[in-house]
């Protein structure tokens, strides 16, 4: 699992379910070198592989770590703005839409050396109105001379619409729903220069083992992995 993140990346698959078991077995490359996939319980009686098959796939990126840059504001065909500030920010590409939105707007942080506001957010994705959510905060540091800005993700992927057994993969193995809920990305806006330093942190020490444990992952690994 990832221990130090770089970005709060979201895909939407639009149209998938899991591998039949029926064919060749397939080869995982991940940069160049193999890659073995877990299994489900039951994996053979339920006729399917550990693995998605999507198409038309929606990737969204929030956030990624930008450090030592002087805080930007997007195109004015990308955000929609509100006297208190930013409403909504909204990208869109080759047929898919995505939008942060943030209730209520978020302030310029230019203004507020000093103050403390908070609210919430939320990422729309095409017709889906809350992928993940959470809340935000910017604040005083105890110097008082910069701000510390902090995005919490309190709601995780609440998928409705799933195949059967990807319904249950999915109940049964929680990580797949509440994964997004250890993500916060925190940041210091420096008063002087408007340079922002910022990192996205795990705020838990689970790194998946509900699913390394049912996928037998957990298990593989240590084998590949002797102790000496």
């Amino acid at each position: 699992a990832i221990s130090k993140p770089q970005s709060l990346m979201l895909v939407n698959m639009t149209d998938f379910d899991l591998m039949r078991r029926a064919g060749p077995e397939p080869e995982i490359l991940i940069d160049g070198k193999s890659a073995s996939p877990g299994s489900l319980p039951a994996e053979t009686c339920l006729g399917r592989r550990l693995i998605k098959i999507a198409k038309d796939l929606c990737i969204v990126t929030m956030n990624p770590i930008d450090t030592g840059e002087r805080v930007k504001m997007m195109s004015e065909e990308t955000i929609q703005t509100e006297a208190e500030g930013i409403n909504t920010i909204t990208k869109a590409l080759e047929g898919h839409k995505a939008s942060l939105c943030f209730d209520p707007p978020f302030p310029n942080v230019s203004t507020l050396f000093g103050n403390e506001v908070s609210g919430k957010w939320r990422i729309e994705i095409d017709d889906l109105p809350s992928v993940v959510s959470g809340h935000w905060s910017i604040a005083p540091t105890n110097e008082g001379s910069d701000v510390k800005v902090k995005m919490e993700v309190n709601t995780g992927w609440r998928p409705k619409g799933l195949p059967l057994l990807m319904k249950f993969v999915t109940t049964i193995v929680p990580v797949f729903r509440n994964w997004p809920e250890t993500y916060q990305w925190v940041a210091t806006v420096h008063h002087g220069d408007l340079t922002m330093h910022a990192q996205w942190e795990r705020t838990t020490s689970d790194r998946g083992e509900s699913y390394q444990a049912m996928s037998g992952t957990k298990k593989r690994g240590k084998e590949m992995n002797p102790k000496k």
